[in-house]
């Protein structure tokens, strides 16, 4: 008889190590990736960093490094200095940045071959490229009115370097800099060009836009079509906390878009250093459905506040020379800023002075705040871009009947108002005349027969304005031929006999994006620049 002894030991055998083969090996801490990341690239930094694949193989170090380290800032560790390991095994990592500089998470940023802008703007060299991000939460919000959807967002390259000489744990220092301030950086005692890619950020924020369903901005066609529901993201937008030593620029989109129209435009000029230094963007962001006198007077009443803010951290100079960019219908909002209404649009509306007038209290007041401005004075330069000063006959086309059906004006804008000059208005002044219409769109604002062009084109300029225009020729025209366009906005419409200067580009309504346009805006600025 055979005894089963064997048998058994060699079955329990199999069953103990398949037990150890399915038992799960424990990942590595925080604190032991750290210390191995931090000994890979001390390896790599000894290499030949000027060879492109030593180059790379320590910017990918340094990669880890980050990553390992916010592991810890996540756990919360201090995230300046960092001890890891013990003994021979030990690590002190000092993390250095600038105290201007305001994030929750650095987010590695790579060249890849589907990016959406048009022209990647990069810079070889040593270091990790990453877009630093503070969040946008409700506390934030509160003190920083300004800060965009995504919040704060800032490119910046990361090294490590290894300190020499010392006793006790390995040293290692973390620097996170701006590369538009910083163009070479020390590591292992040689000195070598700082990484940069100036496009991270715009191509963060692309990205995010179209993995979050237009969260960062405002779907085209539905806030044209339906602007009630996004009247909650109409403001002043930045990327970055207000400046205390740059002026600001303000940027302000057309009908059925959002500020990543300017996407190109921010890409170009932020990663130009000059252009970075001395000016800081903006964007103003509305739902276009609404009639343009309305977005304008919103426009009005941020410009005040960031005015004021600005004032407030010590920024009163730049703060009284604002440049406006204004494209397409943006471009009329921009306008209003920066001319004088007259008393002619009191007598043309009212057929009288409007204390006279037999309109409520309210509704004076409403059109008060609408029409009885003055120019800003804190505004001294605008750029027109395929503006349609005297209106676009598309508007008045099939294009604006149909946007006619299908765009509808806000139920928290206007509506009481209008009931009241339906009611109070004079009979046969234009007054009346609007209020029996009913609340125009902004589509029926651009009409050139609409009272808002033929009004506002009489308006002048206040005095010492610069201004200057980019117009599209979509097909190359001569600017006398009543047909030369851009397809959407004529020629006729979008010159200025009193602009300072005047760029025609071939392009169609978008010229806005075009290389030409992004660096005549250069020019301009540059030119402001100068006039400081």
């Amino acid at each position: 008889m055979t005894r089963p002894f064997p048998s058994l030991l060699i079955a329990g055998c199999l069953l103990g190590l398949a037990a150890c083969a399915n038992t799960p090996r424990q990942s590595p801490s925080p604190e032991q990736q750290l210390a191995a990341a931090l000994a890979r690239a001390s390896a790599a930094s000894a290499g030949n960093l000027q060879n492109p694949d030593e180059r790379e193989t320590y910017n990918q170090a340094v990669a880890k490094v980050v990553a390992a380290w916010q592991q810890f800032r996540q756990a919360g560790v201090s995230r300046r200095d960092v001890a890891t390991g013990s003994g021979p095994d030990a690590w002190r990592m000092r993390a250095d940045w600038s105290r201007e500089l305001l994030f929750d998470e650095l987010i590695e940023v790579r060249a890849r071959a589907d990016r959406r802008l048009h022209r990647t703007v990069e810079r070889e060299g040593v270091g990790m490229p990453f877009v630093a991000r503070w969040h946008n939460t409700p506390e934030r919000k509160k003190r920083h009115p300004f800060m965009a959807d995504t919040g704060y967002l800032a490119t910046v390259t990361v090294t490590v370097d290894f300190p020499a000489g010392g006793t006790g744990p390995r040293r290692a220092l973390l620097r996170i800099q701006d590369p538009l301030k910083v163009e070479t950086v020390p590591v292992r005692g040689g000195t070598f060009p700082l990484a940069a890619d100036h496009s991270a950020v715009s191509e963060y924020i692309l990205e995010q836009n179209a993995s979050e369903g237009k969260k960062l901005g405002m779907p085209r066609l539905g806030a044209l079509r339906d602007s009630g529901k996004y009247m909650d993201k109409l403001g002043l937008l930045t990327l970055e906390p207000p400046a205390r030593d740059r002026t600001p620029v303000i940027f302000v989109h057309g009908l059925m878009s959002h500020p990543l129209t300017w996407q190109n435009a921010f890409n170009e000029l932020g990663a130009d250093p000059l252009i970075r230094k001395h000016y800081q963007m903006y964007f103003f962001r509305y739902p276009s459905g609404v009639p343009v006198i309305y977005s304008s007077t919103k426009l009005r009443e941020h410009l005040q506040l960031l005015h004021r803010e600005l004032e407030r951290i010590g920024n009163t100079r730049r703060a009284d020379r604002m440049v406006l960019v204004g494209h397409s219908m943006g471009g009329l909002v921009s306008k209003m800023q920066i001319v004088n209404k007259g008393d002619q649009v009191w007598l043309e509306l009212f057929g009288g002075e409007v204390a006279e007038s037999s309109l409520p209290e309210d509704t004076k007041r409403w059109i008060q705040e609408q029409i009885d401005f003055k120019a800003n004075e804190n505004v001294d330069r605008v750029i027109f871009i395929s503006t349609p000063h005297r209106g676009s006959e598309l508007a008045d086309g099939f294009l604006g009947f149909i946007a006619g059906l299908l765009v509808k004006v806000p139920s928290q804008v206007l509506f009481s108002p209008m009931r009241m000059l339906r009611q109070s208005a004079p009979a046969g002044g234009l007054l009346h005349d609007l209020a029996e219409k009913g609340i125009p769109t902004s589509v029926e604002n651009l009409s050139p027969e609409s009272i808002f062009i033929r009004e506002s084109v009489k308006l002048p300029f206040k005095p010492d304005l610069q201004v200057h225009s980019i117009i599209g020729n979509k097909s190359g025209r001569p600017l006398t031929d009543p047909k030369c366009s851009d397809g959407v906005v004529p020629y006729w419409s979008a010159h200025l006999d009193e602009a300072d200067s005047e760029l025609v580009v071939r392009a169609g309504h978008d010229a806005h994006e075009t290389e030409q346009a992004i660096a005549e805006i250069r020019r301009i600025l540059l030119l402001h620049l100068r006039g400081s």
